[in-house]
């Protein structure tokens, strides 16, 4: 069996036994926007807004809109990598006031 599938099979396996919906999609398969919302763990009006600014391609289709299932994954990858780079500059910046701050130039 190759690596690659192998890793799939470890990863459908994995999400299937965490509590909660697990959805399988292909990546050229088209959501519409409440399903990208529940997919990326956010709000329907934030999906628009993502789309509306370009961060989120999509084609229109009559007053629909629709988003490639794999635009999704990119998407929800890009927004999981911004929010741990800030957690980690947060944690190296509360590191740097409780170790290297002086003391009499703190604020309340």
């Amino acid at each position: 069996m190759p690596a690659s599938l192998l890793r799939a099979v470890h990863d459908f396996l994995d999400a299937i036994s965490q509590p909660g919906e697990t959805l399988v999609f292909k990546a050229e398969h088209e959501v519409s926007p409440e399903t990208a919302a529940e997919m990326l763990g956010i709000s329907r009006p934030i999906v628009y807004k993502r789309m509306d600014v370009g961060k989120l391609p999509f084609r229109q289709i009559g007053t629909h809109r629709r988003i490639r299932v794999a635009d999704v994954a990119r998407l929800k990858q890009h927004e999981e990598q911004r929010r741990n780079a800030a957690a980690e500059i947060a944690a190296d910046t509360e590191d740097l006031e409780a170790n290297y701050a002086e003391t009499g130039n703190r604020t309340p």
